[in-house]
């Protein structure tokens, strides 16, 4: 990975919320994706932990086609498909996550992470202690666009 970037990883209903606006239509989920995909700096981790909880969203009512927006974003080279073999699996005290969803916080701390852009509330009051604890910074979508648009 290069040193100056910085990993970046959205949680499924924020890219559904960026799909399902569709293209010229406004959202922040939408804008989110396209700071990503402008930056020189910043990196998508996926992971295959994190590809099935996106899998797992998108199979859901309404369903939404995700590989088009990931092919998107792989093709301006801000993505990064790490294996579990490259992740950091330091043991973590993550029993106040759901469970379902934990691959996206346990991949995006053992990939050193820098955010974490989801609307999850139960995610986003953990912000300052993951953020203390391992660097990774939860935010909504518009935190993200203040910090990074």
């Amino acid at each position: 990975m290069p040193g100056t970037s910085r990993l970046v990883v959205f949680d499924a209903h924020t890219i559904r919320g960026s799909i399902i606006a569709g293209p010229g239509v406004h959202s922040v989920e939408a804008e989110a994706i396209r700071v990503l995909v402008r930056s020189r700096n910043l990196r998508m981790l996926l992971t295959d932990g994190i590809l099935d909880e996106y899998q797992k969203t998108s199979n859901r009512v309404p369903q939404f086609q995700l590989q088009p927006t990931l092919n998107e974003i792989a093709q301006t080279t801000n993505a990064i498909l790490l294996d579990n073999y490259h992740l950091d699996r330091t043991p973590l005290n993550l029993n106040r996550f759901p469970r379902e969803h934990r691959a996206y916080v346990r991949d995006s701390i053992g990939a050193r992470s820098k955010y974490f852009i989801t609307d999850n509330n139960l995610w986003l009051r953990m912000s300052q202690e993951t953020s203390d604890r391992y660097g990774l910074f939860i935010l909504t979508p518009e935190h993200f666009l203040e910090i990074e648009g």
